[in-house]
């Protein structure tokens, strides 16, 4: 099983344009695409809302680009890969990604672009 989580702007909905405009969270095994939960993030800070993707034990999230300090408990504490799906419905995304035709994001806003524990994925390399 390959957990993912899907950074919804709105249940039901397309991914969040940004991580901090995350309000559902859909975990999905990537392998079968089966859902395997859904929360409401709702009033979550960014902190609160890094730190529970990292406790449900994610492999990757499909999100939009991020501010520093939820990056580095997603990139850093986690070990956690970041998809830019931005826009995208759920299961586009998952397929995208299953299909290496999604962007990482390398770095937090505003970052040199190649955060120390990005994969070795940098603005230079594809």
């Amino acid at each position: 099983m390959i957990k993912i989580g899907c950074m919804l702007e709105e249940k039901g909905g397309k991914i969040a344009a940004r991580f901090e405009q995350t309000r559902h969270v859909l975990l999905v095994d990537a392998e079968n695409e089966e859902i395997l939960g859904e929360v409401n993030a709702e009033g979550w800070s960014e902190e609160e809302l890094a730190r529970w993707v990292l406790q449900e034990d994610c492999e990757a999230i499909l999100t939009g680009p991020m501010q520093k300090r939820p990056f580095e408990i997603v990139a850093e504490e986690g070990l956690i890969t970041r998809y830019d799906a931005r826009g995208l419905e759920p299961l586009e995304a998952i397929r995208r990604m299953n299909a290496y035709r999604l962007p990482i994001i390398p770095d937090y806003e505003g970052g040199t672009g190649c955060h120390r524990h990005s994969h070795g994925h940098g603005p230079d390399m594809p």
